[in-house]
């Protein structure tokens, strides 16, 4: 037998063997009732309807909720780091955060000073709920992560910190199917929330404060100095007051949480 028939034996009965093995795992595997593993209809990796699915490659697997920012359509947890204003906020995950169907005063607006420092308040260096609906975008045009974020009220109660700037006069509903965007799940409750709230105001029509009726805005002069980075005026005219001298470092948020109590100090006169 020449080399190159020899060889072809080998491939041949190295075949045969491999099709014995299959053949044999087949007939044990049919003997015990073995199927494919599926995924139940309605769970995660699962077909909506009731014919099991094989589960592929590409299935999702969970990651770590204290690090990583939640995909869409689902829950996750981290700290609030930062409060940017009123509608944005930074995450110990690394991801800015624009609140989901609501819109609080632009810099330089009647209101946007009081948003910020409500927001502050709410979640500032607590450990906050993240939800991305599935409905809504996982991020908005400028690489914000979209979300609902919620806080443990004094019930133990999840409070969904978009819904407590709506009613307390600081937010509008925006951003959601009655404007071209997507239909979130709370949007009822917002359109509901604000029709019995009270609009903040600063004493005029448009955001501009009365004579006599001060507002300070968050206004970085970028000079290192922190204290100075608010604007107060009352219509009428307008300076920078210097707040906070006692502290190293000010936040912008400490800064303007300061700066709307100067202006009740000034407005109490």
């Amino acid at each position: 037998m020449t080399m190159k028939a020899s060889a072809q034996m080998w491939v041949k009965l190295g075949w045969a063997r491999v099709a014995g093995a299959a053949l044999l795992v087949a007939a044990v595997l049919g003997s015990i009732g073995c199927t494919p593993l599926t995924v139940p209809a309605g769970q995660p990796g699962g077909s909506s309807d009731s014919t099991d699915s094989t589960v592929g490659s590409d299935a999702a697997s969970p990651g770590s909720l204290a690090t990583e920012a939640p995909a869409a359509g689902t829950q996750a947890f981290a700290t609030v780091t930062r409060v940017i204003d009123g509608d944005t906020l930074d995450l110990s995950t690394g991801e800015r955060v624009r609140l989901i169907g609501i819109d609080t005063p632009e810099r330089g607006d009647c209101g946007y000073a009081e948003a910020a420092a409500l927001l502050t308040e709410l979640v500032a260096g607590r450990d906050v709920s993240v939800t991305n609906p599935a409905e809504v975008e996982d991020t908005d045009a400028y690489g914000r992560l979209l979300a609902h974020i919620g806080v443990p009220g004094v019930t133990g109660a999840t409070v969904d910190v978009g819904h407590e700037l709506v009613a307390r006069g600081l937010a509008v509903p925006r951003y959601n199917s009655t404007d071209g965007y997507a239909l979130h799940p709370f949007e009822a409750d917002y359109a509901a929330a604000a029709a019995t709230a009270t609009p903040f105001t600063c004493g005029a029509p448009g955001g501009v404060p009365a004579a006599g009726q001060w507002s300070c805005v968050f206004d970085p002069t970028y000079d290192q100095n922190w204290h100075n980075d608010a604007w107060c005026n009352n219509g009428a005219e307008g300076y920078r007051p210097t707040l906070r001298e006692w502290d190293s470092h000010v936040t912008e948020a400490e800064l303007m949480e300061s700066a709307a109590e100067y202006a009740r100090t000034l407005n109490a006169r």
